[in-house]
């Protein structure tokens, strides 16, 4: 529980942070690729210094960049609901997810 409480606090720092930062794309770091429910079709996942919204549902994701060392999935647009999963690099299959944030 003290471990999920300190997570949610970071987490929650982190979002008012970036919620204030201007998106910046010259310095973006690529992270790995999400793949779309249902679709061979995948998308570049980048660091970013804010929330992003996919244009559809994702279930499997791919980090291959180890700099890329948290990134938050959540179930609707905007990091809004509950967050759907959490981790780092490797290929993951992860609940239906519809906006990131990775740091």
């Amino acid at each position: 529980m003290l471990v999920a409480s300190m997570l949610t606090t970071a987490l929650a720092s982190t979002l008012e942070q970036a919620n204030n930062a201007e998106v910046t794309t010259a310095n973006q770091i690529r992270c790995g690729v999400v793949f779309y429910k249902g679709s061979t079709t995948s998308f570049d996942l980048y660091k970013n210094d804010r929330c992003f919204d996919l244009v559809d549902v994702v279930n499997l994701i791919n980090i291959s960049n180890s700099e890329c060392g948290l990134c938050v999935f959540w179930n609707n647009h905007d990091c809004a609901g509950d967050s759907s999963w959490w981790g780092g690099p490797g290929e993951h299959r992860i609940p239906s997810s519809m906006s990131f944030f990775c740091t």
